[in-house]
């Protein structure tokens, strides 16, 4: 999975929480230090993101709200919503129900509200009312699978809404995480906007041979320098021979990324 959210993550003194050296971790706030339960419990985050590390992806962490409970990360040009709603009360709903999503927009967690756009047949409370008129009015589609409770005591809790054309949100039992909520998965057809590998070619000492000849080739068919008249002339020819040479490394040449050699 390239990005992971978690709702009501553990969280201990020291601003300490999971980690796992594959992933990056994005918290709402900067830290939590309390070792009094009720200020420990007041200070936390009770949203974390997590985004897998060497995949390819330009993050951006955004803070416009002043919210333990909510946290957006741009990724690859995608604006992600991560949240959490405590039962009954008003603020993250407020905050998404006057919300104007942005293109390729994803908010999805642990709302705590129902409604027959998610659970056909329940009756509409905590606020459900009031997100299922957001939803269809900001052209954010419900994403996730109707009807499928997410919670072991049953209900449609954990919602998925989208503006990306065909992403999908399913409930994966095989990755269950031990929560009383079940393991959700949501697929974005695509990377977004990758971001530019930049790398230099370095053509091996075996190759050199190659790489003359190749140059040797094509700066053949080149127009004689000295009969050159003008700066224009002279631009043309610079421009020809430089494109000689990068197409000859490129050839011969392998991408320098950097990497470290073997352990002997």
């Amino acid at each position: 999975m390239d990005v992971v959210c978690i709702q009501e993550p553990w969280t201990y003194p020291g601003s300490k929480t999971q980690s796992h050296p594959g992933y990056d971790c994005y918290a709402p706030i900067n830290s939590w230090d309390s070792e009094d339960p009720d200020q420990r419990e007041a200070e936390r985050p009770r949203v974390m993101t997590y985004v897998r590390k060497g995949a390819g992806l330009k993050i951006q962490q955004r803070r416009p709200i002043h919210s333990r409970d909510m946290l957006w990360l741009d990724v690859n040009g995608y604006s992600i919503l991560n949240v959490y709603r405590q039962p009954l009360k008003l603020e993250v709903i407020d905050y998404v129900t006057h919300l104007s999503p942005p293109s390729k927009c994803l908010v999805g967690g642990d709302f705590n509200a129902w409604h027959d756009m998610f659970e056909p047949g329940i009756q509409a409370a905590h606020q459900g009312a009031e997100l299922a008129r957001w939803a269809i009015e900001s052209g954010m589609d419900f994403i996730g699978t109707l009807g499928a409770p997410t919670q072991r005591a049953g209900h449609v809790l954990d919602l998925t809404f989208s503006n990306v054309p065909f992403a999908q949100t399913t409930i994966r039992t095989d990755i269950h995480s031990g929560s009383d909520h079940e393991t959700q998965v949501t697929i974005i057809p695509g990377q977004g906007n990758v971001p530019l590998e930049q790398f230099h070619f370095r053509v091996p000492e075996s190759e050199l041979d190659k790489f003359a000849g190749l140059v040797k080739n094509s700066v053949a068919n080149l127009t004689d320098p000295w009969h050159l008249t003008d700066t224009t002339q002279i631009d043309n020819y610079t421009t020809t021979l430089a494109e000689i040479l990068n197409s000859a490394i490129q050839t011969v040449g392998r991408p320098d990324r950097g990497e470290g050699s073997k352990a002997p």
